[in-house]
């Protein structure tokens, strides 16, 4: 899984995950494994980006069976997009469009409206003050 995105300082990046089995305890994960600063946006350049990272990781690309990234034509194309490169090495690597992109634009969209706003405002909240007391809780036991 792959999203490009730029930082707060305007340095574009990749940020890279991946989705495997774990025979060890028997379920899927899904573990973030790095930023990448990148340059040339072009699908090329950066499935040699998303496939080098992945090797120099220890992931067998030859292993891979799916791809997912947003609909961006640069990730999704079916000419020159990253798919389709990845695919020339990776021909098992189906390409899925991410769904959790399509929640984020779903939720974005939604927090348009107040009432959703402060909601999700209130959830954060929430969250927050049960992770701070049950790190509390765990800090004096």
């Amino acid at each position: 899984m792959a999203d490009e995105t730029t930082d707060i300082s305007g340095v574009k990046q990749l940020s890279l995950g991946v989705r495997y089995l774990d025979a060890v305890a028997g379920q899927v994960r899904d573990d973030f494994l790095q930023f990448v600063p990148i340059y040339d946006v072009t699908g090329k350049a950066l499935s040699t980006v998303i496939l080098d990272s992945l090797s120099k990781f220890g992931v067998r690309i030859d292993k891979m069976r799916r791809q997912g990234y947003d609909s961006a034509a640069s990730m999704s194309g079916h000419i020159s997009g990253v798919q389709t490169h990845v695919r020339q090495r990776c021909p098992l690597a189906v390409y899925v469009h991410c769904s959790l992109h399509s929640l984020n634009l779903a939720v974005s969209n939604a927090c348009d409206v107040a009432a959703v706003r402060n909601c999700m405002g209130t959830i954060g909240a929430v969250h927050t003050f049960l992770n701070t007391t049950k790190r509390n809780t765990l800090l004096k036991q």
